[in-house]
């Protein structure tokens, strides 16, 4: 009797002392993997909010791209214009009828009287284009909110080396009557109401001198012109 007692009473403490380990084991397992989760749930949250701010600028890069699309359509028929002539190298566009013709008085601004009505037909042309690129509005940023598209308008001046190119390529003055060309083309619009700030472009007036892409390098004439870029200016709404 007495040695069953003693078999007795060693199997209940050494019970409870493995059921103390598991129950110590199960803790520290539970603890683990509360904290496992707990990071699993941060990483997981962390990703969500990287796939949600890179959604967005998809979504701000497919706006940028359908207003340029949309511009495109409506700059690419001035490549079937009886007016301009489309320079597929430098995506400039100059005058048709001014081609091989010096429509400015010798080493001068000034417009000459003949062709004064067709400049300003070109203003009108060009001021049509931006009237029905920007007619429709209802481009909408992410943020729910109607844009309208802008432009950068370049006028570049031209000149022709035609003294036997005796006049040196980076000629101050060559840059000076160039600009002043430009110019003379923006204000003769102008004069005319043919301001194209009022539809959504900005000017840069530029003079390229006896430089510049695209000059016609067999018939030194034909630079005589002034040429004219239409570059998008895209700035979608800021996501906040």
């Amino acid at each position: 009797m007495e040695s069953k007692k003693k078999g007795s009473g060693f199997f209940w403490p050494s019970y409870a002392d493995l059921m103390t380990s598991l129950f110590f084991i199960m803790l520290v397992l539970f603890v683990i993997t509360v904290v496992a989760l707990k990071e699993k749930q941060k990483d997981l949250e962390e990703e969500k909010e990287f796939l949600e701010e890179e959604k967005k600028k998809v979504e701000v890069d497919a706006i940028k791209f359908k207003e340029i699309e949309k511009m495109d359509e409506q700059v690419n028929k001035l490549r079937n214009s009886d007016v301009f002539e489309y320079l597929e190298g430098c995506n400039k566009y100059i005058v048709k009828a001014f081609k091989g013709k010096s429509i400015f008085l010798p080493l001068s601004s000034i417009i000459k009287d003949e062709y004064i009505d067709k400049t300003i037909e070109v203003g009108r042309e060009i001021k049509i284009m931006l009237n029905e690129l920007n007619k429709s509005e209802d481009t909408t940023t992410v943020s729910g909110k109607a844009k309208k598209m802008g432009f950068y308008l370049v006028i570049e001046g031209n000149m022709a080396n035609t003294w036997n190119f005796s006049i040196p390529k980076y000629d101050p003055a060559g840059f000076s009557i160039s600009y002043k060309r430009a110019l003379a083309v923006d204000e003769l619009w102008r004069a005319h109401g043919i301001d194209l700030r009022d539809v959504g472009a900005e000017y840069i007036i530029a003079g390229s001198g006896y430089t510049g892409e695209c000059r016609d390098e067999e018939i030194e004439d034909n630079n005589k012109r002034f040429s004219i870029q239409i570059i998008p200016k895209i700035n979608p709404s800021i996501i906040k």
